[in-house]
């Protein structure tokens, strides 16, 4: 085949192929109160990597898209912070973009979840683990087992600490 014969082929195959969207990748969902939640994953960063005690360790930065639809409908973006760690993982974001306090929610993965921090699990689990829509709630449907195979401890405490955003430092 000719060269000219295979930039015309080449050019036909590749304009006749139609762009296929990539499916927003959600990380949690509900409804509350008259108002609904989808909050999607935009992006994903590695800011640190280190290896403490034997097990490699990330620290993200995520962007988060949230639609709110419902009696108070609008779209939010924020950034928020995910740290894989099996010794002490967590979440952590801010409020509103004025706010003055980091909210740190240290998480027990395939264990203690509450309902303040499921939205933090369901994120911990989709970016560290490639685990979307986890059943944060029903552990026993396999992710209490996945938690052990990938080394938590089953002794994690969840809870929720605030701090100043200035003494946090990603």
């Amino acid at each position: 085949m000719s060269i000219l014969k295979f930039i015309t082929l080449s050019s036909i195959l590749t304009v006749s192929l139609p762009a296929i969207a990539q499916p927003k990748q959600v990380l949690d969902s509900g409804c509350r109160q008259g108002t609904c939640w989808e909050s999607s994953l935009l992006s994903r960063t590695l800011v640190h990597q280190n290896q403490l005690g034997g097990a490699a360790n990330q620290l993200y930065r995520i962007e988060v898209e949230t639609q709110f639809t419902g009696k108070d409908s609008k779209t939010e973006r924020t950034s928020r912070w995910v740290y894989c760690s099996t010794s002490q993982p967590f979440v952590a974001f801010t409020s509103a973009p004025n706010d003055e306090l980091i909210y740190l929610h240290y998480l027990n993965p395939g264990g203690d979840v509450f309902g303040y921090n499921s939205g933090s699990n369901r994120i911990y689990w989709a970016v560290c683990h490639d685990i979307w829509n986890a059943k944060v709630f029903s552990p026993q449907e396999g992710l209490a087992r996945k938690a052990q195979q990938l080394g938590y401890s089953r002794s994690l405490q969840s809870d929720q600490r605030e701090i100043p955003k200035q003494l946090f430092q990603p």
